[in-house]
């Protein structure tokens, strides 16, 4: 009899109070159930109310961080850790309800072209979250995060991203799904962990979606498999001082500049940005310089004084300094003419 475990279970804590054994609990009844074998793997990133002590002697795989490694770092952790065939990730706040696993599985084993199974995420008020959905595009971005999703349109592009006109009596392959729970096959991930690193929080489960499919996996979302998910969406506080507002536009911009149009990529429209962003830094830096020197000095004539500090910024300081030596030779029409006769 092998030793390895038919099935993998990777949950990242990081502050999950009681909800994290709950989450584990929901995972050993169903593998019973299935009467398979199962690991557990917790990964703690950093949490400081004791929610992983003592699960070692439960039989739980803990590792633990000094800091929080992000989501996706924090996966991939407990993934290289991992030996099971099949690999379960869920989020601590999810609880697999009576027979979520054993459907899952079946998907996988029943057609090797899909790479990931995942349930329907049932909320605490019984209402179902927005998974899955259809990628990005740009009007459903607008009606997801401006007051254009609550114009006809706004709420037409947002129906139509969140996939209301689904049919879920039956499983059906889908774009992407969230990462709170879903279950995936070992062979169609790399060694090194499902997720992109770069990705520090939101945005990691679009991008792995998006990979499989352009390596000719499916995503199969499976309606009847039902998974209690306690979502608090903090995100969605679109106020300056959420950090996590920040995380989700800094991945969200991320995801953007690795799978949009070629367009995107074009170095014409970056390099003007970046000398834009460059220019706009040093005139706020001169123009702050020169309202602490004012106000020093009590000087009236403040606005006039900020204007030229910003101007000067912008466009008498040199952006770049040039190398002392190592300076390649301009190409000349002389030199050029040289090189091919030489050449010949």
């Amino acid at each position: 009899m092998s030793d390895v475990p038919e099935l993998s279970a990777i949950v990242v804590a990081c502050e999950s109070g009681l909800d994290l054994r709950a989450c584990l609990d929901s995972v050993r009844l169903e593998a019973r159930r299935e009467r398979i074998t199962a690991e557990l793997v917790v990964v703690d990133n950093a949490s400081r109310d004791g929610c992983t002590d003592g699960l070692e002697a439960d039989g739980v795989l803990v590792l633990r961080n000094r800091s929080n490694r992000g989501f996706g770092a924090a996966v991939n952790q407990g993934f290289r850790q991992a030996q099971g065939r099949r690999v379960l990730l869920l989020n601590p706040d999810a609880r697999l309800t009576e027979g979520a696993l054993g459907r899952l599985l079946a998907e996988l084993d029943a057609d090797p072209t899909v790479a990931l199974a995942a349930p329907t995420l049932r909320l605490a008020d019984g209402a179902l979250q927005d998974s899955p959905r259809r990628f990005y595009d740009l009007p459903a971005v607008l009606a997801q995060r401006t007051d254009y999703g609550r114009t006809a349109s706004g709420e037409r592009a947002r129906a139509r991203h969140v996939m209301q006109e689904l049919d879920r009596s039956e499983p059906v392959d889908v774009d992407w799904v969230t990462g709170a729970a879903m279950l995936l096959d070992r062979s169609a991930v790399p060694t090194s962990g499902p997720f992109d690193e770069r990705y520090f929080l939101y945005f990691e489960d679009v991008d792995l979606c998006r990979r499989l499919g352009a390596g000719g996996r499916r995503v199969r979302f499976v309606p009847d498999a039902v998974v209690d998910h306690a979502f608090r969406g903090a995100s969605r506080r679109q106020v300056p001082w959420n950090p996590l507002l920040w995380q989700h536009l800094r991945s969200g911009v991320l995801y953007a500049s690795r799978w949009s149009a070629g367009w995107w990529h074009g170095r014409w429209w970056r390099a003007g940005l970046q000398r834009l962003v460059r220019a706009g830094g040093r005139a706020a830096i001169l123009g702050a310089v020169a309202v602490g020197l004012a106000q020093a000095a009590q000087m009236t004539l403040l606005p006039a004084l900020v204007g030229v500090a910003a101007c000067l910024g912008m466009f008498a300081l040199p952006t770049r300094v040039p190398p002392v030596v190592g300076r390649a030779p301009r190409p000349s029409l002389v030199r050029s003419v040289a090189g091919l006769g030489v050449a010949g």
